[in-house]
């Protein structure tokens, strides 16, 4: 099973220099519900800005440049949010 990063973390994706903000888990495109990526991220340092959310999966990573804050509540989160998802995925 995968691991998910932690929310905070900063990564630069494979083909682009912007630097991405980790900010959730397990998302999807509107334009295309029925896939779900990895991540959702922003630029950093701007911040969150609605129309600019970029959704991305793990293997997408070239760089992490820092790792957000991590304690056994998120670490625990992390991995049950994973299992309920592959859970889901069994059943379609």
């Amino acid at each position: 099973m995968k691991k998910l990063k932690p929310i905070g973390t900063i990564v630069r994706i494979k083909g682009d220099k912007s630097l991405l903000m980790i900010t959730g888990y397990l998302k999807n495109n509107k334009n295309q519900p029925e896939v779900v990526y990895d991540y959702c991220s922003s630029y950093y340092p701007i911040g969150l800005e609605e129309e600019k959310i970029i959704l991305f999966n793990d293997e997408d990573i070239d760089v992490v440049m820092f790792i957000g804050y991590q304690d056994n509540t998120g670490i625990d989160f992390r991995k049950k949010l994973l299992e309920k998802y592959e859970e889901s995925k069994k059943g379609q």
